[in-house]
Formats: structure tokens, sequence, C-alpha cells
């Protein structure tokens, strides 16, 4: 979906957008091309938030007419719920560190050129969060958009087309977590490398893993995403690395 698609208004859903997310819509879309003079336009263009995710959550939670439980907005009704939530959400956001440490270790073990640190792309997309408080600020609203969003589209929406498609077999389901968990990594690509789509895409099967384990309650792994996220634009900047 390019930015003049999205603004031209054109294009067909199964849902009519709201009136607000159209006003997102259509200011996100209206933003300069090239107008890098304002902070915030410039973290705009690098989220592609107009393309990928101000639609996100009106379309996931309410296309072709399901309830929202289908991509993994369950309502929480028992106390017993709600006392799991924060441990279901602190072993999601450790699959997370875990998995991105075990697959960069793995990668320096079998001497993998490509998974040798490199930060050079983040660095040029991020590096001027380091020490920039509104930046910073800014950038923590928009990561507990996109991250929650993320996990709507690839862990909801694409396992849950998946399944339907291949069935509701186990291997049907490892299937549509590896799948999804390859399209979520290919994203990554552009920024990080192939080292970013094999870390990635590693998280994205702990997470899709995760997913089916906690019958398709996807509140933790919005939660841990958003939490992983926040500590990595901690770390930068607090400029706790080179």
């Amino acid at each position: 979906m390019s930015l003049t698609q999205l603004n031209d208004c054109s294009i067909q859903h199964p849902i009519t957008l709201s009136a607000p997310h159209r006003f997102l819509c259509d200011c996100f879309a209206r933003l300069p091309a090239e107008d890098c003079s304002r902070p915030v336009h410039l973290a705009l263009q690098r989220t592609g938030l107009a393309r990928d995710y101000v639609v996100s959550y009106p379309l996931l939670s309410e296309i072709d007419g399901r309830k929202r439980a289908w991509i993994g907005l369950v309502k929480i009704k028992s106390r017993r719920g709600f006392v799991l939530l924060p441990f279901q959400t602190l072993l999601a956001l450790f699959a997370i560190l875990a998995t991105a440490s075990a697959l960069s270790l793995a990668g320096e073990a079998l001497g993998l050129d490509f998974m040798k640190p490199d930060n050079s792309r983040a660095q040029d997309r991020f590096g001027d969060v380091a020490g920039n408080t509104r930046l910073y600020i800014f950038w923590l609203a928009i990561v507990w958009f996109a991250g929650p969003a993320e996990e709507l589209y690839f862990r909801g929406f694409m396992i849950g087309k998946l399944r339907e498609a291949l069935g509701n077999s186990t291997w049907a389901s490892a299937l549509s977590v590896l799948i999804s968990a390859l399209i979520f990594g290919l994203g990554h690509v552009y920024y990080l490398g192939l080292r970013g789509l094999v870390t990635t895409g590693g998280i994205a099967v702990t997470l899709g893993v995760l997913y089916i384990l906690h019958m398709r309650n996807i509140w933790p792994l919005m939660i841990a995403h958003a939490a992983a996220n926040t500590l990595t634009f901690t770390v930068v900047y607090l400029q706790l690395q080179a």
C-alpha cells in the first residue's frame, strides 16, 4: 500500500474506516515525502505508519465481521486470567530477549559473517534518539502502537488465516507460525540486513509458539513486544552501547 493509494482513499476494504482513523490516515499520508527538517516528520517517515500500522486496529479487529477474539483480543473475565497476564507477559519478554541472544551467540559460534553485530543501519535509522528526550518520548509513543499492531497482524491475523487455509492440525499450526515468522523477518531486512531476518524471524517463531500455547491470547505478546522495543530505544537514548 503506497502513500499515494492511501491518500486517494481508493482502496477497497471489507470494512469502512471510522472518521478518526480516516483522519489519521490522511494526516500521515500527506506528510512531505522529503521533509526531514522536523524530527516528527522524519520519525513518521521511517516507521512507515501510514502504510503499515495506522489502519491495523480498525481493519484487524473487525475484518470480515469476525469477533475480536479471532485475532487474539480475548476478553479476560476471570481473576485467574488477570493474575496470569503479567507472568505470561514476562515470559514473552524473556523469550524475545533470550531468542535474540541465543541466535546472536549461535551465529558467532558458527562463524557466520552475516550474524556479526552491525549497528550501522540501525544507527542511521535511530541514532538521532541518543540523548534527545523529546524524540525518545515520541518514539516510545510510536512503539507502543506499532508493536501491538504487528502482533495483531503477524500473530493474530496471519496465523489465524493460515490455519484456516491449512487446517487445525499440529503440522498446520507449525507451518502457519513458520510462514508468518518468515514474512515478519523479511520485513526487517531493509534496515537490519540478513542478520535481522534471522533474528526477528526467530523471535517471531518464538512468539508464534507462545501465541498458540496461550490459546491465542495475544495480550501478553502485545505488551511484551512494546516493552522489548522500549528497552531497545532506552539503550539507544542512554547511549549504553556503541
